[in-house]
């Protein structure tokens, strides 16, 4: 399924650009040229807002926190919010191909699949998070980065702020409302992308609009597995629509992505024909105060998710030659299975703050939230001859007959709704000039298991002579998902969520030309949800995990025209069966920007992991690697900028560990390349 409407959007905001300027009234964002000229100084003093809520500097933070800002971001080499988080310590993307193909993200030596439901995502503070799967990769893949104001990451626990999935990490992407930017490109594998960034306001109302179109026929792979009976190649197509719109002290937000993939899925041997996924979601705030002591906000949520995926079973040649007895009628066509999902969420909260006295502050929230299983199914072209469903997972042993699109669907969870209320209270308090204190409290409450309470703590001492120190301790849970628990397969109603208890203790140094720092952490996860076999009902782990390591990340401007971030993680604890998860992960940026010239140069190292052969208890050992790509930007005038990237500059060849069937793991893209130019007004 393409995207037909959005070039035509695009071409409609490239229009009306001449006639936008301006911004959403009370933002902080800069222009371009001043971020590209961004000092160390300047870094360290943006404000993210992920950690409590509220407007903070990186030192301030209750959490370990990492910040891309949008300028770092639009001279790097990556085109998603997956792959920066490669450069986030701790932090790793990974090709999968679970629910088609997309990247599944780990944290802290966690992987979770592709769904990566230990990892909460937010875009604007709002959840992207399905309740079908608990993570937002299943759907909602290839973030974009076009219209991105920062990325703020917690490393570790989150849940005493925003509940459940919070559990390894929360990456919050915050867009841009103060932008005018219009950007074409092709690229290799005949891949086109355009975007533009569109903004105006006046003295009480703001607009931001922001549409994005792409499309590439994908790598040529070839017959990767000798179960592949046709070459392999991962065309991508797909789009983005947001607007953005406030009056006075209302503001409305509608978001809309659109993702398709044809051909590459190889998820348990099968090669994938279609698939497409479809998110859009609504939101309106009112600020009902907003004074110097005291804020408070009403707002509500809508979101709706559709998606279809489609499996090649059995090639055409493979039906024509099942034996007579088993192919009844002598249809020819392939045999496919296809899935159709679709979910519903509304969402309603109350957000307020209260400053006691000066350094003393409370924040609250209370939320209801809603999600309903629409459908999820599946139904296929043939069926058995007597009616009954085709064993998805084995070889075909009895009579089948060709039904075509009316093959009967078959419910994989039940249409349902839940309720889930949720409250929290934090406290943060500054205790004199070089000690604060943050305490937070929050409990959810399912209607399926009933309720959990997520503390956390943290102490930060700040000697304002360059050094400060940071001891956390939080807690966070991971919900069943919907699968887990419902599923007519494997569904187990009994399931409660996972826990992970967390400490934390960070030293942050800046050394003039330089900033570090140096965090330990220790994390031990209970009663963890897995599935023993395919035979098997999901169950909670009685055995606990443990996971402990160091992170580092340091940034530096040894000269005006340099610019180098580098981060390193080691993990000493480990899952070890298999580990897929790199004991050592190290990524450094380098920046030089000369005149109109602009170079940046960005790797990263990952170290050995184990894959899990197919149907055997045996693993097999992936190497290391190292991930390199090139980004070289020349303004031609301050409005006209020309790029050009090569993705994978070294060509390595490398591989995700998954489920692939194969002790070779999930090849990934070679070296490709692409051109951009970019005009702002």
């Amino acid at each position: 399924m393409k995207h037909p409407h959005l070039p035509a959007i695009l071409l409609l905001l490239t229009t009306v650009a001449p006639f936008a300027h301006g911004a959403c009234p009370g933002g902080d964002a800069v222009a371009d040229d001043d971020l590209f000229k961004m000092s160390l100084e300047d870094l360290l003093a943006v404000k993210v807002e992920v950690a409590s809520k509220h407007p903070q500097r990186l030192i301030d933070t209750p959490s370990s926190v990492t910040v891309f800002t949008r300028g770092e971001i639009q001279l790097m080499g990556v085109d998603s919010v997956e792959e920066l988080l490669n450069f986030v310590p701790g932090f790793m993307s990974f090709r999968s191909t679970v629910f088609s193909e997309g990247q599944g993200i780990g944290a802290r030596g966690r992987t979770a699949g592709q769904s990566s439901d230990n990892i909460l995502f937010l875009i604007d503070g709002h959840r992207l998070n399905n309740d079908r799967s608990g993570g937002a990769m299943s759907v909602y893949r290839r973030i974009p980065i076009h219209n991105v104001e920062r990325v703020e990451v917690i490393r570790g626990p989150g849940s005493a702020l925003y509940g459940a999935n919070a559990f390894s990490g929360v990456v919050n992407i915050v867009t841009t409302d103060q932008e005018n930017r219009v950007y074409g490109e092709i690229s290799e594998h005949r891949g086109r992308q355009a975007y533009a960034n569109l903004s105006r306001s006046g003295d009480d109302w703001a607009v931001a609009l922001s549409a994005r179109w792409f499309e590439d026929d994908g790598q040529d792979y070839g017959a990767i597995h000798q179960s592949d009976r046709v070459a392999i190649r991962d065309p991508r197509h797909g789009g983005d629509f947001s607007a953005k719109l406030c009056y006075d002290r209302l503001s409305l937000s509608f978001r809309h992505a659109l993702r398709g993939q044809d051909d590459f899925y190889m998820a348990s041997g099968r090669l994938g024909a279609d698939s497409w996924f479809e998110d859009n979601s609504l939101r309106a705030e009112y600020q009902l105060l907003d004074q110097p002591r005291y804020a408070l906000s009403l707002y509500a949520n809508y979101r709706r998710q559709q998606g279809e995926e489609q499996y090649k079973l059995q090639t055409a040649d493979e039906i024509r030659a099942l034996p007579p007895e088993i192919n009844l009628d002598g249809a020819t066509a392939a045999l496919l299975a296809t899935i159709e999902t679709e979910e519903r969420e509304w969402g309603l909260g109350l957000e307020g703050r209260y400053r006691l006295a000066p350094g003393h502050e409370l924040f609250a929230g209370i939320e209801w939230r809603r999600p309903e299983n629409v459908k999820e199914a599946d139904r296929f072209n043939y069926a058995s001859g007597d009616g009954e469903r085709i064993n998805l997972f084995g070889p075909i042993e009895e009579p089948i007959r060709f039904v075509g699109a009316a093959g009967e669907k078959t419910p994989l969870t039940p249409s349902d709704s839940r309720g889930i209320f949720s409250v929290y209270l934090q406290d943060q308090y500054e205790i004199n000039d070089a000690w604060t204190t943050t305490v937070g409290l929050r409990y959810d409450h399912y209607d399926y298991f009933g309720g959990h309470l997520s503390p956390r703590v943290a102490l930060l001492y700040d000697t304002h002579e360059g050094s400060a120190f940071k001891l956390i301790y939080g807690e966070a849970f991971r919900a069943p998902a919907l699968r887990d628990h419902t599923d007519i397969f494997v569904g187990n109603p009994d399931l409660q969520p996972e826990q992970v208890k967390t400490l934390e203790a960070a030293w942050l140094q800046d050394f003039g030309l330089a900033h570090s720092t140096l965090t330990w952490f220790r994390s031990r996860n209970t009663d963890m949800i897995y599935l023993p076999s395919a035979d098997d009902l999901f169950i909670n782990s009685d055995d606990q995990m443990d996971f402990a390591g160091v992170e580092w990340e340091v940034a530096a401007e040894p000269t005006d025209k340099i610019w180098l971030r580098a981060a390193y993680s080691y993990l000493y604890k480990i899952d070890e069966e298999p580990r897929r998860y790199p004991k050592t992960s190290f990524s450094l940026i380098a920046n030089y920007r000369h005149e109109q010239w602009n170079l940046n140069l960005s790797a990263y190292y990952r170290g050995e992991t184990e894959q899990r052969i197919f149907t055997s208890p045996d693993t097999h050992l992936l190497d290391d690697y190292w991930l390199a790509n090139a980004k070289l930007r020349y303004e031609w005038t301050p409005d006209l900028t020309l790029s050009a990237t090569l993705y994978n500059l070294l060509d390595t060849e490398y591989a995700s560990p998954s489920g692939f069937p194969s002790e070779e793991g999930l090849p990934t893209r070679g070296r490709t390349y692409a051109f951009g130019v970019e005009v702002s007004f």
